[in-house]
């Protein structure tokens, strides 16, 4: 059985402890490891939306964040638990919180080892491997990328954690840090998990989706360094394409935009009664695909901006100082031009106006959709959605907008194309290429990287009638 990693604490050396200490029973330094691991796991989602960090790092808090963990899963673990537990709590590694008739005990790491960097250690011994492969069930399968997550994808754990390490800010990103730190342990442990939400964006969600771009490069793939081809401006691309469908059908394969909408689509009938509401100009679409297909979709806005708005948006967009350059303004549009037609109308009234400028009845057919009603289908949406519905009050049924079917009709369209049409015709013609979906994007290995960019031009032109322009990037 291969040996797995798990995290601890950077600043816990527990074998010194044990030297210092001895316990007076056999002690498995890896069963401890695991424990400590569990708990930090499970802290993390408690810790999703803090904001005060200060207030986090304080000592009260490791109370706030105790982890309950039930004695009769303990004891299935490992019978001798309570041992463990006593001594890491004697020697304050961890606090113990007392149960009650209702609430089992709960624990958390002592103060000095709480919010702390990590490092990584290794799980040798079969039971304790075993009790790992218990924690870690694989919740859903995709079926034709099955076969290549498997244990020939690896990652350099050591210097992807000294990157991550020394690019992220962790006392004010600790949740990220720690959920980019257990997206390694999976891919070293081949641990992998997908989620694919219809009613949503639709798309596949995986080890590689949750990976950051920066660390791509310690990735490699039977020992071979990894590269994608991604769909340049994916949601324009998909914008023009419903777009074209309107104005022009014979400019696209009816057969499989038809297929698309036999599947139900929750805000179908908002978008049919849309398209009776407003009149797309042919000209002005044909206008609008062409800088898309041509790469200038974004650099056609820029004239419209002055370094002003360009050096207030840097520090919010990109994190730093605006450079000056067309890269980053480029960068700032690209996430503003996108957000526009995504928010509530009440938001990027600048952006909205340049967009209305250049593509009046586009942004008049956008504006009309997102104004439409609809039900989701399923999820949270559709409980909020039922609950403002119920209310008479019809300040209250404003209250719920309907600005998320733009995102879920471009998206979606964007994930049937990819994972329906594209990764299955992939996994029949080249059946021997190993490939990964990173939403608009497929990554493969370095020397097959050309074959899949002239693949998916190929079939992009054979499925929708045209092809976007594609990007090609190698991880190294």
């Amino acid at each position: 059985m291969k040996n797995k990693i798990i995290f601890i604490p950077e600043n816990l050396d527990l074998e010194q402890l044990l030297k210092d200490n001895p316990p007076n029973f056999e002690f498995d330094r890896e069963y401890a490891y695991i424990f400590l691991y569990d708990i930090i796991k499970d802290t993390n989602p408690l810790i999703h939306k803090i904001k005060d960090w200060y207030n986090f790092y304080r000592y009260p808090n490791v109370k706030k964040y105790a982890i309950r963990r039930n004695s009769e899963v303990l004891q299935k673990s490992r019978p001798e638990y309570a041992r463990y537990l006593e001594y890491l709590v004697k020697n304050k590694i961890v606090w113990r919180f007392p149960y009650s008739d209702k609430v089992s005990r709960s624990f958390q790491l002592d103060p000095k080892y709480f919010g702390k960097p990590l490092k990584f250690v290794k799980i040798i011994k079969r039971k304790n491997l075993n009790l790992l492969n218990r924690m870690n069930q694989k919740k859903e399968d995709f079926k034709p990328l099955d076969k290549w997550f498997n244990t020939n994808l690896e990652i350099d754990e050591v210097s992807a954690l000294k990157d991550l390490n020394s690019s992220l800010n962790i006392k004010s990103n600790y949740y990220d840090y720690v959920k980019t730190c257990k997206t390694i342990v999976n891919i070293s442990n081949g641990h992998f998990n997908f989620s694919r939400k219809g009613y949503s964006d639709d798309r596949l969600h995986s080890e590689f989706t949750r990976f950051p771009k920066r660390l791509r490069k310690f990735l490699r793939y039977d020992n071979q360094v990894l590269g994608e081809v991604d769909i340049s401006s994916s949601v324009p691309f998909f914008m023009y394409y419903h777009f074209l469908a309107i104005v022009d059908n014979s400019k696209i394969n009816l057969k499989y935009y038809q297929s698309f909408f036999e599947k139900p689509r929750f805000y179908q009938s908002a978008f049919d009664k849309t398209k009776s509401m407003v009149k797309l100009d042919p000209l002005e679409v044909e206008k609008f695909g062409k800088t898309i297909l041509n790469g200038t979709y974004y650099k056609q806005f820029i004239p419209f901006f002055d370094d002003d708005y360009f050096v207030g948006s840097a520090k919010h967009d990109l994190k730093r100082n605006y450079d000056f350059s067309e890269q980053d303004k480029i960068a700032i549009l690209k996430k503003r031009m996108l957000s526009w037609a995504n928010a509530r109308n009440k938001h990027f009234l600048k952006e909205q106006a340049v967009f209305m400028q250049l593509y009046p009845t586009i942004y008049q057919f956008i504006k009309v959709f997102k104004g439409r009603r609809y039900l989701p289908i399923e999820g949270t949406l559709r409980k909020k959605a039922e609950k403002l519905m119920s209310n008479d009050k019809s300040e209250v049924k404003k209250v719920f907008q309907q600005h998320k079917k733009i995102s879920h009709l471009f998206l979606q369209s964007e994930s049937f194309l990819m994972l329906d049409v594209v990764v299955r015709k992939l996994n029949k013609s080249k059946s021997k290429i190993p490939f990964f979906t990173l939403h608009d994007c497929i990554v493969t290995t370095k020397k097959n990287v050309e074959e899949l960019n002239q693949f998916m031009k190929d079939t992009f032109t054979s499925v929708i009638g045209f092809s976007p322009e594609f990007k090609t990037k190698i991880f190294e």
